[in-house]
């Protein structure tokens, strides 16, 4: 069943390839102002790439709104139904809490059996949300900070430079995502009492997160190795690596309702609904 998962992203994007001449020659007028050179624009233009997952991942938010929306009621439903108080704390509130709690991975580190889980949680997670941190400011410099200063190609404007902090955080955040996966992956194949059972979609989305990482590494090193080289081969390398990470990136985030990368909406939604309804402080209470 996996690989229709990949055909599907990798099926819309050469449809999306094949049909840019004919978008930028009806929408040249706009689309020259949203152009911008580089590398690999030159095999998916930023408009196009910016365009396209836009569209898909909205899609997929609306979905995953619908989800969440539905399994918070579902909740409240079960505790009216049994007779329990709801709306102890307030949503604000609660969701705050909640947020600390997975910024710090903390029940991680209140279970010894989850505990050496928790560096590589730590890993993917702040791996993962710095390079989505960078990916947003990218589009941001691109298209509301380019246009407005000249030389835009310095300081903190895309395209970043090697030394840029930007472009250091995100190769700290692909290192992080790549190393938090292979301790993921090696902690899951222990055999150890401790490690979880893992089903297919565990060990799916695992390998996709790593394959992200990986890819999006490659991506940059074939950057810096085939554009100043000029050697075709070393430019088909470089574009055939950037797309396999496109279709991965797709697989991982328009494909979210319905993955395992779900998991984390719906848990992050049940710990706010736990804090929201008093039962995490009363699971907390001492017993007596």
């Amino acid at each position: 069943c996996a690989l229709p998962i990949l055909l599907i992203p990798a099926l819309l994007l050469l449809i999306a390839m094949s049909v840019q001449p004919a978008l930028w020659q009806a929408g040249e007028g706009a689309l020259q102002y949203l152009h911008h050179e580089g590398f690999y624009a030159d095999l998916f233009p930023h408009w196009l790439l910016i365009g396209f997952y836009t569209f898909f991942w909205s899609l997929s938010l609306l979905g995953a709104l619908v989800g969440v929306t539905r399994f918070w009621g579902d909740m409240k439903s079960a505790d009216v139904a049994a007779g329990r108080e709801t709306g102890v704390v307030g949503v604000l509130p609660s969701f705050i809490r909640t947020v600390k709690s997975i910024l710090v991975h903390d029940r991680f580190g209140k279970c010894t059996s989850r505990s050496t889980r928790r560096t590589a949680h730590l890993g993917a997670f702040y791996g993962f949300l710095a390079l989505f941190l960078v990916s947003v400011w990218a589009v941001i410099a691109l298209y509301m900070i380019n246009p407005l200063i000249p030389g835009h190609d310095q300081d903190l404007i895309y395209p970043f430079a090697i030394w840029n902090p930007w472009k250091i955080l995100a190769n700290l955040g692909g290192v992080g995502l790549v190393v938090g996966c292979v301790l993921a992956i090696r902690d899951r194949k222990g055999g150890s009492d401790e490690a979880p059972s893992s089903s297919a979609f565990d060990w799916a989305f695992l390998y996709l997160l790593l394959i992200v990482g990986v890819t999006g590494l490659l991506t940059e090193i074939m950057r810096y190795v085939a554009e100043p080289a000029g050697t075709q081969a070393l430019v088909y390398v470089a574009y055939t690596i950037y797309f396999v990470h496109l279709v991965v990136v797709f697989d991982l985030l328009v494909l979210l309702p319905h993955s395992k990368f779900a998991h984390v909406m719906y848990r992050t939604v049940a710990m706010v609904y736990a804090e929201y309804s008093g039962r995490s402080r009363a699971a907390l209470a001492p017993r007596t």
